[in-house]
């Protein structure tokens, strides 16, 4: 009987280290990755809270960790340095990185339309870029907006010496068209024009890319080590992130409620954070990437960013094509 008893126990203890050690392994399958964010939590990014909220990321295996950032600038250097593994950045910025020899790439661009452009209020009439001409244009000095503006209004006939310039920081621009000070600022219209709209402005956007000036906007970058050593994780980033960005287009009042339930001090109101969200979502392609995958880009829309990116002074060195982006781990619809 008591022979009986110890084989009963060495066998319910061996059957119960195997139930922990296999759950111990299932709890620990997954993959890590670190994602870093280029600034706190906004609507433009809502479709990878999207997919981190519904589980897209662990069904492909994936421990996902996306801490909030202080700049495309800092999520460069977190990947560059290999603290993180994949990051969200400015293509502009990466661009003048990878020119600088940091050896990252973009895998997945998801705002390929440039955000950059003008506000202008509504009662000044502006309605062409030659409009601008004897208006009040507001800026701030150091913004990408204002870096592109002299291509903008060479490309479009425009005479900036006919144009009255107001310097102001970005936290003064804002208010300088609440309260009529100025007729137009340099600025991102689908953020600024729903957030001005809510504060009672009476505003109207004018993009760089409606009018023939158009550089990549944002999306994912990895070091080319990542890229090669942890290919299948990339992969399986790449799906997952597409579900979201698939399941926030279909679904965006969806997509607030995770952002407002995430950065509730960021994301406080639903209507602006809707507008913003859809705005973005309405930038997935350029007319050259319609109809390919979320996330594939154009040869030639690299060719137009790095030219842009040239003209003003932001590239001494403009490496082959290869060097910015890569279009491999792009998941096929």
């Amino acid at each position: 009987m008591k022979y009986a008893r110890g084989g009963f126990a060495r066998v319910f203890g061996t059957l119960i280290f195997g139930l922990v050690l296999a759950l111990g392994v299932s709890a620990h399958s997954a993959e890590k990755v670190t994602f870093q964010n280029y600034w706190v939590i906004t609507a433009n990014v809502g479709p990878f809270l999207t997919a981190l909220e519904n589980g897209y990321y662990k069904a492909e295996g994936l421990d996902v960790d996306f801490p909030v950032g202080k700049g495309s600038a800092h999520a460069i250097q977190m990947v560059a340095a290999g603290k993180m593994d994949i990051g969200i950045s400015d293509f502009g910025a990466m661009s003048m990185a990878i020119s600088r020899n940091i050896p990252i790439k973009g895998f997945f661009c998801y705002l390929q339309r440039s955000p950059l452009g003008i506000i202008t209020l509504t009662k000044a009439a502006i309605k062409t870029p030659k409009d601008l001409e004897g208006k009040r244009l507001a800026f701030a000095p150091a913004d990408s907006g204002w870096l592109l503006f002299p291509v903008f209004a060479k490309v479009n006939g425009v005479d900036m010496k006919k144009i009255t310039l107001v310097s102001a920081q970005p936290s003064a621009r804002n208010k300088l068209i609440l309260t009529g000070d100025v007729d137009a600022l340099v600025a991102y219209p689908a953020t600024g024009v729903p957030q001005l709209r809510a504060a009672g402005g009476k505003v109207s956007p004018m993009r760089y890319a409606d009018y023939n000036v158009n550089a990549l906007g944002a999306g994912l970058m990895a070091t080319e080590k990542t890229l090669k050593e942890r290919a299948g994780m990339i992969r399986k980033f790449v799906r997952a992130t597409a579900r979201g960005f698939k399941r926030s287009v279909a679904n965006p009042k969806e997509t607030v409620t995770i952002l407002m339930k995430r950065a509730p001090l960021t994301i406080g109101n639903r209507k602006t954070a809707t507008k913003i969200l859809v705005g973005g979502l309405n930038d997935l392609h350029t007319k050259r990437s319609k109809g390919k995958p979320l996330g594939w880009m154009s040869r030639a829309d690299w060719k137009d960013t790095l030219a842009l990116l040239t003209k003003v002074g932001k590239l001494k060195k403009v490496m082959p094509l290869d060097s910015y982006y890569t279009n491999d781990f792009i998941a096929k619809d």
